[in-house]
């Protein structure tokens, strides 16, 4: 008996659970018609259109109510009711160079949009065009029910991006192959103003001026700063070979940039064995910096004095598998670095990007084996964007002692010092670093655009091939620090 007062109970409370959920279904759907009767306009229109398909697109269940007893409810058209589901469809005309928008339906919130779209102009079944600003006032609209179509402004891209904001993207169709033409029209038309443009600047120049007066303009303007706050490490690089004026003026702008720059180097073993060390500097804690040294050349760099002298001892033992081979167990590895602090570089913000405050510019792996063989005195290494074949070391070292004795392995001891002279750093090499760090930035920000600008491409272009003329190869920095951004 208590069982069927318990099953009666627990079925009257079912029931009138599911009563209380259909007439809250009810007053939703109520409210939700209610709704789209105020925004869809006019009703004698909205009539023949599916209410569900303009509100929520196609069918699809969604869960309402965040407790235990949360249900699923429908939304949007299953696809089979017998009203009209209106569209906006986009296109362009290549023969014409037009983009259009035609709406099935003449819905109001449709309507209004276009009507207010500046440049936005209404064409007639009779072909007839209406500009949508005047519209309103001197020309009678087509029936409610008949298609209308407009011709728009600008990328279609863009116009469908805005249409999928306002109104969802069920309401919005694009013709197969439409974006891809807009874009292209939309690139000509840039192309065809930058030509001209630079035709009305022929025009507007007229005949080259004579030398004396560039000269005179120039320097007034190296005098006053104007070039050289205005002008990157790639332009002032491009400007020293536009002529021999503007080459002169390049040529000071690149020694201000030179006498700018702070650089630092550290040494570390790159690999050491069999009780090989390396001394004489404590390489995580001290990075002494490099100066130009006015009495030479202003791209050699020299240590700060007092200079460290940089020891080492080596162990090597005979390869039993290889007879007459040496093992080298040490490799020295001095690394330069571009300082971010008390450099007032204009490119600071493209070579050290957010907080970074150094950008490894390059390394030298020093074999001690090659400085026993070339014995005391001046020693040059090259670094990795050096040419390994045809280019003299940009590292000079003073080797001050190196002496070699058998050991009882068969091999032998190494044990020397040295200490580094100079670094050559030039205006080259930091135009490489430069447009490197640049034409990353300037791909990322292009690929980015919506609207690819001709003059945008021919500026990568011109990136990339100072990249390629500047020493080094794609692959040179890869690995160092400050360089993930561009590997990654």
């Amino acid at each position: 008996m208590a069982c069927r007062k318990n099953a009666y109970r627990g079925l009257t409370e079912m029931s009138e659970y599911m009563e209380k959920q259909n007439e809250e279904e009810g007053r939703r759907q109520r409210a939700f018609d209610e709704e789209q009767r105020r925004v869809w306009t006019p009703p004698s229109l909205l009539e023949r259109c599916c209410v569900p398909w303009l509100a929520s697109g196609p069918h699809r269940m969604v869960r309402t109510g965040g407790n235990d007893m949360a249900s699923v409810s429908s939304r949007g058209c299953g696809g089979c009711c017998s009203k009209d589901h209106p569209r906006i469809t986009l296109d362009f005309i290549e023969e014409d160079g037009v983009a259009t928008a035609s709406i099935s339906h003449a819905l109001d919130p449709f309507v209004h949009y276009f009507g207010k779209l500046p440049g936005t102009v209404e064409t007639t079944a009779s072909s007839q065009k209406i500009s949508s600003s005047s519209s309103r006032h001197h020309h009678r609209h087509p029936p409610p029910s008949s298609p209308r179509t407009y011709e728009l402004r600008g990328l279609l891209s863009e116009h469908r991006a805005a249409l999928v904001r306002k109104f969802g993207a069920h309401l919005v169709s694009v013709e197969h192959g439409a974006l891809a033409a807009s874009q292209r029209s939309h690139e000509g038309e840039l192309e065809r103003d930058d030509a001209t443009r630079a035709a009305k600047k022929r025009r507007v120049m007229g005949e080259a001026a004579p030398a004396a007066l560039l000269d005179g303009v120039l320097e007034i303007c190296y005098a006053n700063r104007t070039l050289g706050d205005n002008l990157d490490l790639a332009d002032i690089a491009w400007m020293r070979t536009s002529c021999r004026a503007m080459g002169r003026i390049a040529a000071r702008m690149a020694r201000d940039r030179m006498g700018s720059v702070r650089l630092s180097y550290r040494i570390a073993p790159v690999w050491v064995e069999d009780g090989s060390s390396l001394g004489g500097m404590d390489s995580q804690a001290r990075t002494p910096n490099l100066r130009a040294n006015n009495s030479t050349s202003p791209h050699v760099l020299h240590p700060y004095e007092p200079r460290e002298t940089i020891r080492w001892r080596a162990r090597s033992r005979s390869n039993p598998l290889q007879i007459g081979i040496r093992l080298n167990p040490l490799m020295i590895g001095v690394r330069v670095y571009l300082e971010r602090d008390h450099a007032d570089v204009y490119e600071n913000g493209v070579l050290f990007p957010g907080n970074a405050d150094r950008l490894e510019v390059a390394k030298y792996d020093i074999i001690t084996q090659h400085i026993e063989n070339a014995g005391l005195g001046v020693y040059r290494a090259r670094s990795n964007v050096q040419d390994q074949n045809n280019v003299e070391g940009s590292l000079e070292c003073r080797v001050t002692a190196c002496a070699l004795e058998d050991n009882s392995t068969g091999g032998t001891n190494s044990d020397g010092e040295m200490i580094v002279q100079s670094i050559a750093f030039t205006f080259d090499d930091l135009v490489g670093i430069y447009v490197r760090m640049k034409l990353h930035e300037a791909k990322k920000r292009y690929n980015s655009s919506s609207v690819k600008k001709p003059g945008e491409r021919n500026y990568i272009k011109a990136l990339a091939k100072a990249a390629r003329e500047a020493p080094g190869n794609a692959s040179s920095f890869r690995g160092m620090q400050g360089w993930d951004r561009v590997y990654s």
